[in-house]
């Protein structure tokens, strides 16, 4: 009983609002504690050049928690992570491989629908500039994506 009631409390504490780049580590910490007590769907898609493979991990409520996204072609694989929390996307990473090889990573911090972080190749992107306008765009409309057509 006692355990149920701190598993309940912890998932209580998981669900609240993301006010700060603190909140989004925490809710990034409690996903992957758990990733493995998720129910998980996979889809895979193939075409001449290119398989794309996506996995989702839900909570015990069917609440989306993570979609795992993996592109691969014949020169190179990129795999995107979007994590979220009440249906909203509040963080994602990239990497994009070569031969094997990580060449590049980046790391997007979202508070209620804003990019608030851009952390690209280990370098901070100014979030004054236009290409982070766009990335910030790009990323929450693929996001949402995603979320939906689950």
């Amino acid at each position: 009983m006692r355990q149920l009631l701190l598993l309940c409390l912890v998932t209580a504490l998981a669900l609240a609002e993301i006010k700060s780049i603190s909140d989004i580590r925490k809710e990034f910490a409690h996903i992957q504690r758990f990733l493995k007590s998720y129910k998980t769907s996979w889809e895979h898609t193939s075409a001449s050049t290119a398989h794309i493979e996506e996995v989702s991990y839900s909570d015990q409520k069917g609440n989306i928690r993570l979609v795992e996204v993996t592109m691969t072609n014949e020169k190179e694989r990129q795999v995107g992570r979007y994590y979220f929390s009440k249906q909203q996307l509040f963080f994602a990473s990239k990497m994009q491989y070569q031969q094997q090889k990580l060449i590049s990573t980046q790391k997007l911090y979202f508070i209620g629908n804003q990019m608030v972080r851009w952390i690209k190749d280990d370098k901070s992107i100014d979030p004054q500039s236009k290409v982070f306008q766009l990335k910030a765009k790009e990323t929450q409309e693929f996001a949402q994506f995603l979320i939906q057509k689950d």
